[in-house]
């Protein structure tokens, strides 16, 4: 008897692993942390754009965030993207068009 629980304790985990493994990997549906890091980033640039001419901390904040490049940590630019499938090379890219077309001049990046 105490044998069978164990086995059946085991299949249970590994269930409950096969099902967390499960929720982490789906794409096709909204998950929560998908949804808070596709706010993020439309947030940073949003802040980027609309604050643009004034310079102000919000901007640098948005500025430093979206420019940064090499962090690892789960919510930095390039970690953003990964998740959401997105390539920061082009949005950083967009950005700098952006920023040509609004008033022609090149920004300092770094």
């Amino acid at each position: 008897m105490h044998g069978e629980s164990a086995v059946r304790l085991t299949a249970d985990d590994a269930a409950l692993t096969e099902r967390y493994w499960e929720t982490v990997t789906r794409w096709q549906t909204s998950e929560p942390e998908r949804d808070l890091m596709l706010a993020v980033l439309r947030v940073a640039i949003r802040d980027f754009k609309k604050r643009y001419h004034a310079r102000d901390g919000h901007f640098r904040d948005a500025r430093d965030w979206l420019f940064e490049k090499g962090s690892d940590e789960l919510f930095a630019f390039e970690s953003v993207c990964a998740v959401l499938r997105l390539s920061p090379r082009r949005i950083r890219n967009g950005l700098i068009q952006w920023i040509k077309q609004t008033n022609g001049r090149k920004m300092n990046i770094g």
